[in-house]
């Protein structure tokens, strides 16, 4: 889903070495511009192909070596990359396996792309530890599908973002003989509304939801919250799991409210090519919220400026950068609005040059290629001008 240019900057920032891709891919990588020498592996074809002419040695492994680089949100026009450890991944993936009682019995269905910290942690990572079974989710997403794959593989364990959730309910249909076999139904990444919760929980499903919180950073999972028995503290995200510490730093003259900080084995290295945000190993999460006398995390809203669509983070000054690159931009904003379906969907408000007309169509037209289609504004909105700060800066 990616554009050529995201995949440019990507693989020459990370420095990476080799890619294993497909075959439609591999003709595509092959055209592009990399800065060190690339091995393209084409799993289809089992093909290999060189590109570049420098060479960088691997690192020996250790458990202190960093194992993976996912990309999260960043507060500037490109996200940060999050360095993750194999004792970082291994010790996230066993806090999961505690909370969830997890065996070698499990049979994990995998919804979410393995980009995802959590898709790769709470699928892949945790079933190879156990040495579960894990299979991956083809078919188009609709609820007939989907339980019928559940019961085909008698799918003890998956996780999903709340988009999907939503869609599992939507027709209204009782599949509890399909889902007979579910143990655990995770759900996070992006708000839920509460008109989706309210269905699962009158649905077959219901004491099989877990409610969790995370981040990348934290490889990612923070806590969970089992509805099968704490289904009255919802919205709340859950009690931290076991290695990681939760505190809340006072913001302003908010008494109860705060930003959430977290600390343990499974807080990443650190950010590739940035400085490390980690004080006394305390990661700030950027999240607002707060923890009730049961250690109950509470989360009340977001201190940065990340749109969450589908589970998916879009940067608005990413966005904002390849808008303003627009010959008859002059200035644009880009934030998110609520949608139930989707959690949040990205929109731009844009002031046109002078004796420049500007369309709706001419814009997404222009984004096309240079963003991936997710990031793209649904809606532009025509503007006369925008707020700004007495220093200047667009008030978002």
């Amino acid at each position: 889903r990616a554009s050529d240019s995201e995949i440019e900057f990507t693989i020459n920032f990370c420095d990476v070495g080799a890619i294993v891709t497909n075959s439609k891919e591999t003709e595509r990588m092959i055209n592009l511009q990399f800065n060190n020498r690339i091995t393209v592996i084409d799993v289809a074809g089992t093909s290999v192909s060189v590109i570049g002419e420098t060479k960088k040695t691997a690192v020996p492994c250790s458990p202190d070596n960093t194992a993976i680089i996912l990309g999260t949100s960043g507060s500037t026009s490109t996200p940060k990359r999050v360095m993750l450890s194999h004792e970082n991944l291994v010790s996230n993936a066993n806090a999961i396996i505690k909370s969830l009682n997890y065996d070698e019995n499990e049979r994990f269905l995998c919804v979410l792309p393995l980009t995802f910290a959590s898709g790769n942690t709470s699928q892949l990572i945790v079933s190879l530890i156990l040495s579960a079974s894990l299979y991956i989710y083809q078919t188009p997403l609709h609820p007939k599908l989907f339980f019928n794959a559940v019961q085909k593989h008698s799918i003890t364990s998956v996780t999903i973002v709340p988009s999907v959730l939503q869609m599992l309910v939507s027709d209204g249909k009782n599949y509890s003989e399909e889902c007979c076999s579910l143990k655990a139904i995770c759900f996070g990444g992006a708000p839920a509304s509460p008109d989706v919760v309210e269905k699962t929980k009158r649905s077959p499903m219901a004491d099989k939801l877990v409610h969790h919180y995370g981040q990348t950073e934290n490889s990612p999972r923070i806590s969970h919250l089992h509805f099968k028995t704490e289904a009255d503290k919802y919205p709340s995200v859950g009690k931290p799991l076991e290695g990681v510490e939760v505190s809340v730093s006072p913001t302003g003259a908010d008494e109860k409210n705060g930003e959430i900080l977290i600390k343990g084995e499974s807080v990443m290295l650190g950010y590739y090519k940035e400085m490390s945000p980690i004080k006394d190993g305390w990661l700030a999460t950027g999240d607002i919220g707060y923890m009730d006398e049961e250690n109950y995390i509470y989360i009340t809203g977001r201190k940065k400026n990340i749109i969450i669509c589908s589970g998916m983070n879009i940067y608005p000054e990413e966005v904002e950068a390849v808008i303003s690159r627009h010959p008859g931009v002059m200035e644009v904003l880009v934030s998110g609005i609520d949608d139930p379906y989707h959690g949040e969907l990205p929109i731009a408000e844009v002031v046109s040059k002078s004796n420049y007309t500007l369309s709706e169509k001419e814009l997404k037209d222009f984004c096309v290629g240079k963003i991936s289609e997710y990031k793209i504004p649904v809606k532009f909105y025509f503007r006369d001008s925008l707020n700004h700060t007495p220093s200047g800066k667009t008030i978002r």
